[in-house]
């Protein structure tokens, strides 16, 4: 346990290729779309929740929306995202549903998309600690491993601190540091 007022540091935990690829086979549209969201553009559970067809321009492919701390996202959507916004069902008459709750037909809850959430971790048989926000931290990791490039892993995060983002990368093997490190200096011959 955590004393209060003590920081325990960045969480580590990313989702194996494996595990993603359960979550997705078995997971229902609406959830699919969730999932998506989360990993492949690593939004965080509460703005994929919140994704309307408002917030989405289909002409550019890109979403907008307000990101934590204010201010406004832009990020381009996927091909899988955008067949999956094209493709949604209509909300009713006068209602602004959301994406997610138009592919599942009701309105839900953060509590209802968690309680989901529980389940499809435990029918697939994906690590039960697994969070949501750390598919983000996923999509992060394997950004920054594809490219070596901070700036973009924190545009895709939508951090305007970069020790923020680094905060994400915090699981990095050290082992994986020794040959970056004999890169950087010729070794030296010490004298004994």
């Amino acid at each position: 346990m955590v004393k209060a007022g003590k920081n325990p540091g960045p969480r580590k935990t990313i989702a194996t290729a494996e595990e993603i690829t359960r979550l997705f086979a078995a997971a229902e549209p609406w959830q699919r779309l969730w999932l998506l969201l989360c990993s492949q553009l690593a939004l965080r559970n509460s703005e994929a929740r919140s994704i309307k067809a408002s917030n989405y321009d289909p002409a550019a492919q890109t979403i907008s929306f307000r990101k934590k701390g204010g201010g406004t996202h832009v990020l381009p959507v996927t091909p899988d995202i955008a067949a999956l916004f094209e493709a949604a069902p209509e909300a009713p008459e006068g209602q602004d549903w959301t994406y997610i709750e138009r592919w599942r037909g009701k309105r839900l809850s953060k509590a209802a998309v968690e309680h989901k959430w529980r389940q499809l971790k435990r029918r697939t048989g994906v690590r039960l600690e697994l969070r949501a926000h750390d598919l983000r931290r996923t999509t992060a990791v394997s950004m920054y491993q594809l490219t070596h490039d901070l700036r973009a892993v924190s545009h895709l995060l939508g951090h305007a601190s970069m020790s923020a983002t680094c905060g994400y990368l915090a699981h990095q093997d050290p082992q994986a540091l020794r040959p970056l490190l004999a890169q950087l200096r010729p070794p030296t011959q010490l004298k004994q």
